[in-house]
């Protein structure tokens, strides 16, 4: 395929593609509508505070249209479950403290609902966590 022009989106517009494949030419007309989205991250970070809590807090510079913050937990990195909501202030200061006595290494990210329901997702964090002050080490017999 081969393109005679190329987009860059910068804003609402509406953008004409021209295009030659095979042979046969086609001229086409598109309307994008780029949006904003919805967050714009501060930071985001997950600190233990001791054996049974993590705290998980962020920050935001620009919310727009953000109902609520569902903070979400996972054992491998792939299946998240919500452990807590909380709910959008404006930009703001976030803190959530996850009370789940667990152990190994702990996934968390942010599931940000919007008010017409969309859903976005934040960076994935990761934390060990140690049980009674000690961590666990795996070991292999050779």
């Amino acid at each position: 395929m081969f393109f005679k022009s190329f987009l860059l989106l910068l804003s609402n517009a509406f953008y004409v593609i021209e295009q030659d494949v095979c042979g046969q030419y086609s001229r086409d007309t598109v309307f994008v509508n780029v949006q904003p989205l919805p967050v714009s991250m501060l930071n985001f970070e997950c600190l233990m505070l001791n054996e049974r809590q993590v705290k998980v807090s962020w920050q935001t510079a620009i919310e727009i249209n953000v109902s609520h913050f569902n903070v979400q937990r996972s054992l491998d990195g792939l299946l998240f479950n919500t452990v807590g909501k909380v709910y959008a202030k404006g930009a703001s200061k976030y803190s959530f403290i996850d009370n789940k006595n667990l152990s190994g290494v702990i996934y968390y990210r942010l599931e940000i609902v919007d008010k017409n329901g969309a859903l976005s997702y934040s960076e994935v964090k990761e934390i060990q966590l140690r049980i009674n002050n000690y961590e666990w080490l795996c070991c292999m017999n050779n």
